[in-house]
């Protein structure tokens, strides 16, 4: 079973899964999202066209990008660096041991 929790909308056809009861409602009232413990799945029911590691490795880049991060965790790296170099740009911090910041001028995920 593939672990999506956190993710809005995973698209697990792509591995043959399909998913239902995400959401329900009534006539003339609002639509309600089903906690994740209610859905119904019926997995490998498709043939899959992305391999199921290929999937799970993607949704945790997702997942990983979607993450709220504190305030303390936001200015962490940024205080270091200011401490160690004496100064802030963009250019030291894109430099800066390939993992990015998360407050706007690099992004995680797209370091080598």
């Amino acid at each position: 079973m593939i672990s999506t929790a956190g993710i809005k909308s995973p698209i697990e056809k792509y591995v043959g899964n399909n998913i239902y009861n995400r959401m329900s409602f009534k006539l003339k009232k609002k639509r309600v999202l089903n906690p994740p413990e209610m859905w119904i799945r019926s997995d490998a029911v498709f043939e899959s066209i992305v391999p199921a590691e290929l999937f799970t490795r993607a949704h945790n880049i997702i997942r990983e990008r979607i993450r709220k991060y504190s305030n303390d965790e936001l200015l962490g790296q940024p205080r270091s660096l200011l401490e160690r170099e004496g100064r802030l740009s963009g250019l030291l911090i894109d430099e800066t041991d390939g993992n990015g910041f998360q407050f706007g001028l690099s992004r995680p995920g797209f370091a080598a």
